[in-house]
């Protein structure tokens, strides 16, 4: 059966090949952020710790953002279970 759609493989590979992923400039982190507290689905009110911040751009236009923090060093909720697993706690 044959599709009637003008999306080939090498249509969608050559899209790809067009989206450019990169770490945001400095001038660009209030932007970042104010639209990652605009879109996204739980809220954003800033990312904690040693971070970066990228941006997903076609044909120069945003598309996605990106961004990741350093975990939190204590975490009670996260501590309790997966470390008390491997014989490790934190000292109160």
């Amino acid at each position: 059966m044959e599709s009637n759609s003008s999306i080939t493989h090498n249509n969608i590979k050559s899209l790809f090949h067009s989206l450019v992923v990169r770490p945001i400039r400095s001038v660009e982190r209030s932007q970042w952020d104010r639209l990652m507290a605009k879109h996204h689905y739980l809220g954003f009110n800033s990312l904690v710790g040693e971070s970066i911040r990228y941006v997903a751009e076609f044909q120069n236009n945003w598309v996605a953002l990106l961004g990741w923090s350093s975990a939190a060093l204590k975490c009670k909720a996260r501590d309790s279970r997966s470390m008390a697993e491997h014989g490790f706690l934190w000292p109160n």
